[in-house]
């Protein structure tokens, strides 16, 4: 398992708490997985889908659904302080004070990413993610880290130990397998530089026998379907109940 930076693990954990209560968490969950389960359902290699239409499908899909879902002084996401926007045509979301981007994993046997591909190191990325990467760099300058390699990275003269609750940046990655249609999320501190995180934690791992139950990011099954450069469906769309607190506690 990667290791993180304990000060950006500890600043993350308490950021998802409030996104939790401001049920920004569900939101994204139970969008991701019902984008997934259509698009999935309606993929077709013989009439000529491919697995770059359907990532544009997913996330232009999920965009304009959550952009709609936020949108109305009298939605339960309003009430709670989310506001969503797009800016260069990514979805953000701004809720209890910090930023949050929204991104599909790359390919992978299995749906939990590689954290240290190539995929994640920012500069080579959209504006807006990097962008999102710079800003936290710049808010976040430890004296030292215990997140491997980060020391690294640090300037030799500089750091002036910045509280890594400054950081306001976050994105949260899903990614997805096919047989069956199953997604897992998590949320992020971006940074730049080599590991391209902070921080990560996991949202949720959905499971078929259990209707979405959470597991463990240590434990994912790999399987022989997977399939996370595919997007997702869009069957109808509503809230479900607040899942016991208690379940919700599986990080990284």
């Amino acid at each position: 398992m990667t290791q993180w930076d304990s000060a950006a693990s500890a600043h993350l954990q308490a950021v998802r708490s409030s996104l939790r209560d401001t049920g920004v968490e569900e939101l994204l969950e139970a969008h991701v997985q019902a984008v997934w389960r259509r698009n999935v359902d309606g993929y077709d290699p013989l009439l000529g889908d491919t697995p770059l239409s359907l990532g544009i499908d997913c996330s232009e899909n999920l965009r304009e659904l959550l952009l709609r879902s936020c949108a109305g002084a009298d939605t339960a996401w309003r009430s709670g302080g989310v506001v969503a926007s797009t800016v260069d045509r990514s979805l953000r979301l701004e809720a209890a004070g910090v930023r949050l981007g929204l991104m599909k994993a790359p390919p992978a046997q299995t749906r939990t990413p590689d954290w240290t591909s190539a995929t994640f190191h920012w500069e080579q990325e959209s504006e807006v993610r990097r962008s999102a990467a710079e800003r936290n760099s710049a808010a976040y300058l430890p004296v030292e880290s215990d997140q491997a390699d980060r020391q690294l990275t640090l300037p030799l003269e500089s750091a002036t130990g910045r509280d890594a609750a400054a950081m306001r940046d976050f994105v949260v990655v899903w990614s997805g397998q096919v047989e069956p249609a199953l997604t897992a999320g998590w949320l992020g501190l971006p940074s730049l530089g080599r590991p391209g995180w902070f921080a990560v934690e996991q949202l949720w791992w959905e499971e078929s026998s259990t209707d979405g139950a959470r597991r463990p990011e240590e434990t994912p099954q790999a399987s022989s379907h997977s399939f996370a450069d595919l997007p997702a469906p869009l069957p109808s769309l509503r809230l479900r109940n607040r899942r016991d607190t208690a379940a919700d506690g599986q990080s990284l």
